[in-house]
């Protein structure tokens, strides 16, 4: 979750517990927002709908162990989801075009396996389980470190020479647009960037 998310996840963990008659105190709140902010408000909020969902565990109010029990058993199949969207997006744009996703994690996992033009160049089926691997492990760490560093822009090879010169990449927004753009604003990187919808 980043930031500008924290009064929208308060209103809605003030619901949960007001379902379960429980008061929502700022320590609770904070505890919560804590072990819950590397996780993205969406799926944050469908663990807490399986929370309720569950038979046993649903008849109690949740504290974060149970949430995080249910964000943790979708944790292989999101480095999974997040990967297709990587290969999707490196065939329909190559390695040339600058890319910015929607999800901060790819950017640090693609950035610690080498980066957007170092896949490109890389990718193969032969290599594309390896070099999974090594993103699933990344993409992984980041959900349990939940406050990282992230290029702001996966710089293509034709921006690379703009880039080199002080000059800002024209990066492609890929996902939900909206949250591709604070992915953008939030990452290391300061340049002022123009951007262009994923077509």
């Amino acid at each position: 979750m980043t930031n500008d998310q924290i009064d929208e996840f308060v209103a809605y963990l003030s619901e949960v517990m007001a379902f379960h008659q429980r008061d929502c105190s700022a320590f609770t709140t904070n505890v919560f927002w804590e072990a819950l902010k590397g996780y993205d408000l969406d799926t944050v909020k469908r663990a807490f709908v399986l929370h309720e969902h569950d038979p046993v565990r649903g008849r109690f109010a949740p504290m974060p162990a149970d949430v995080l029990l249910y964000l943790n058993a979708h944790v292989a199949h999101t480095a999974r989801t997040a990967w297709k969207v990587v290969i999707e997006s490196l065939g329909r744009h190559g390695g040339w075009r600058s890319v910015v996703f929607d999800d901060s994690r790819i950017h640090y996992a693609l950035s610690a396996i080498g980066g957007w033009q170092f896949l490109s160049s890389e990718h193969s089926s032969e290599a594309d389980k390896r070099l999974f691997e090594q993103f699933e492990r990344h993409y992984n760490a980041s959900l349990v470190q939940q406050t990282f560093g992230y290029p702001a822009v996966m710089v293509g090879r034709s921006d690379a020479p703009k880039v080199a010169k002080g000059l800002a990449p024209t990066p492609v927004l890929v996902g939900d647009p909206e949250q591709a753009k604070r992915v953008l604003d939030q990452g290391e990187s300061v340049l002022a960037l123009s951007v262009s919808p994923q077509t």
